[in-house]
């Protein structure tokens, strides 16, 4: 069989939070565009999916075709009008979808009635044939949804990764609907990512959730991996509404395609608060994708702990545009960022145990404002007096304390000179080892009480 692209298309419109319209995904925006390296695995993972075949349309795509469909994932808007944008630039009307699709048993209008119902739509479609002029700007369609969406979800617990209700987490989050309950997604197989989801919901009170079934512990080869292969785009944009609660944790995401842009989460466009909460993941952008985590509005409070992040080509964390001190970060690991470690861009955010070291320009940034304690850096930038307020901070560590990735050395500066946590429920690090208070370690990593060099320190006292 000759190599294709596999494409799946957007059945229905979201009905996302109250002004949101604008900015949602509509019915024909692609939501994920698979290459032809890609597509054979991509096909086992789908085709024993029944929530994916009742959920959108997909199909094969030529190779040739796949950097104009990677081209219609970009986002669009007008600076005369907001209300033109789009998370998605172009889309495929499904009337128009049907009628080039070649072999039909039925009539155009009988499969897009099949693919807008709640039954399952088992074919994989052959678009060879498609080409550009098959596609229409995205900002002619009106921002009120038009095409209700009988398949979203909003509240329950669904799976992701290879033959599980959705195949990647973009397909997850287009097919979210305004909360009515409680909402998990948990990852149970590796998963390649191939496009940006876009979170314009409302939480309604509830919680949201994307999570693991598995641990990584810390370990970059351990759990199940989020592999990001595509050039443009953040992995979830976050711009659901108030209140109720965001989570992201015990994932184990890595680049395998160059950008120097992007980010694994971003906040924005965001006017009612929420709480969120991002810990327990390993990043690895692997000198390929710019950063984990971008901050660009001040409405949502969250609370940040628990990370490891290698090699950003940018900056490991941009508190950019936060919720000043409710903001908090505790317990980070970053090294070897291609420009600074974590640039606090000017927020009053607080700062607890995070060691960065072997950045490009500086390993904290713009930070004046900025609460440090107990922080550390290689260069001077975690020093007591370039904070607003801070205390408990060292400077001067290197590869040496590090014995591989996040892991620190038993005999680090690290090791035991941290301060107690101050997020609720923040107990263990980020490889399962419960933290004792008064003995807490600068970063992300821990140590059993009594291994190695722990065996110095029990509860805080010195033995």
């Amino acid at each position: 069989m000759p190599d294709r692209g596999l494409v799946i298309f957007k059945v229905g419109d979201k009905t996302p939070a109250l002004n949101k319209q604008h900015l949602t995904t509509k019915e024909g925006s692609l939501i994920e565009v698979i290459d032809e390296a890609y597509w054979q695995d991509a096909i086992e993972y789908i085709v024993s999916s029944k929530q994916m075949h009742t959920v959108y349309a997909m199909g094969f795509v030529d190779p040739k075709f796949i950097p104009f469909l990677q081209s219609t994932l970009l986002q669009i808007g007008d600076k005369e009008d907001t209300k033109e944008y789009r998370s998605r630039n172009k889309l495929i009307e499904l009337e128009h979808l049907a009628t080039r699709t070649p072999g039909l048993a039925v009539s155009p209008s009988t499969l897009v009635d099949a693919w807008r119902s709640k039954n399952q739509v088992p074919n994989l479609w052959d678009w060879t044939g498609l080409k550009e002029s098959d596609f229409i700007d995205a900002s002619t369609k009106s921002n009120t949804p038009e095409i209700q969406d009988l398949n979203a979800v909003s509240s329950g617990s669904y799976t992701v990764g290879s033959g599980k209700d959705y195949s990647t987490w973009a397909t997850a989050v287009s097919d979210i609907a305004n909360l009515t309950g409680n909402l998990t997604f948990t990852q149970e197989t590796d998963l390649t990512a191939t496009s940006e989801g876009f979170l314009t919901e409302s939480l309604n009170g509830y919680d949201l959730t994307f999570t693991s079934d598995t641990p990584h512990n810390g370990d970059f080869s351990s759990g199940w991996v989020t592999s990001l292969n595509y050039s443009t785009g953040t992995m979830i944009w976050i711009s659901c509404e108030g209140s109720g609660n965001f989570y992201a944790n015990d994932l184990n995401i890595q680049a395998i395609t160059t950008t120097s842009s992007n980010q694994v989460f971003r906040t924005a466009t965001i006017s009612s608060s929420f709480n969120g909460f991002i810990h327990d993941i390993i990043f690895d952008a692997n000198d390929l994708w710019g950063n984990f985590l971008t901050f660009v509005d001040s409405t949502p409070v969250f609370k940040v702990y628990n990370l490891g992040i290698l090699d950003p080509t940018s900056s490991g964390l941009n508190a950019g545009t936060s919720s000043g001190s409710n903001t908090v970060f505790e317990n980070i690991t970053i090294r070897g960022s291609g420009y600074s470690g974590f640039e606090v861009a000017g927020e009053s955010v607080t700062v607890r145990n995070v060691a960065i070291e072997d950045s490009s320009y500086a390993d904290y940034r713009i930070h004046r404002y900025a609460y440090g304690y107990n922080n550390a850096s290689e260069d001077d930038t975690a020093d007591d007096d370039e904070w607003n307020s801070g205390s408990g901070n060292i400077t001067g560590i290197d590869s040496s304390d590090f014995t591989s990735g996040i892991e620190i050395d038993d005999t680090s500066t690290l090791y035991g000179a941290g301060a107690n946590p101050g997020i609720s429920g923040h107990t263990k690090y980020i490889n399962g080892v419960d933290i004792v208070l008064g003995d807490v370690n600068i970063g992300a990593w821990g140590y059993e009480e009594g291994v190695g060099a722990s065996a110095n320190f029990m509860f805080g006292c010195v033995v």
